[in-house]
């Protein structure tokens, strides 16, 4: 691996960074709840002490913000975020990420931090048209979309959903989600990945 990143450069080799939903949910939730607005400016003051899990979060976003300074951006372009379930799901990763002085648009060389949803249960699978329709037609989300080319990467759960409903049940909930999704995408102006 060494010399392959020596002779080719960490860019060809791209990392992808995964963190659950419940994980990102709670660190909002802990940060929204216990920060204060500066009354001098509207920057947002952290709290002194966080959980663990919290300082660990945005420790996460603070190093993909260096290391997209510091080596090729495109390294690290996209963010799964596993047990995907909602929307807010993905605003949370964005907002996570800002937090932590990411920049999730694109601009020249820097593809930007793309949220990667994946969605994994099978409710969750029936429901990812429906929250990527939401997610795309959003006046907030559109700038993003605008900037990443109106391409966006999803991915679906062939594992948590066998376990959830049985091999068949699974292939049948991934196969319509992602005829599902497609044409959610078409009718969005996305292409899909």
């Amino acid at each position: 691996l060494l010399v392959e990143v020596r002779t080719y450069g960490l860019h060809l080799q791209t990392l992808d960074i995964r963190q659950h939903a419940r994980v990102h949910a709670a660190a909002v939730a802990e940060i929204a709840g216990c920060a204060q607005a500066s009354s001098s400016s509207t920057a947002l003051q952290l709290p002194a002490a966080l959980s663990a899990q919290t300082a660990e979060v945005l420790e996460t976003f603070r190093a993909i913000a260096e290391l997209k300074r510091k080596y090729p951006a495109e390294s690290i372009s996209q963010y799964v975020i596993s047990g995907a379930t909602s929307a807010e799901d993905v605003l949370n990763v964005l907002w996570l990420a800002r937090l932590g002085g990411v920049r999730v648009e694109a601009d020249g060389d820097d593809p930007g931090l793309q949220p990667v949803p994946l969605f994994e249960s099978i409710e969750d699978l029936e429901n990812a048209p429906g929250i990527m329709r939401r997610l795309w037609s959003s006046e907030a989300f559109q700038p993003l979309l605008r900037s990443w080319g109106y391409r966006q990467e999803i991915m679906l759960g062939y594992s948590d959903s066998n376990k959830d409903g049985g091999m068949i049940t699974s292939t049948w909930q991934i196969w319509k989600a992602h005829r599902d999704l497609h044409r959610v995408a078409a009718d969005c102006g996305v292409t899909l990945r």
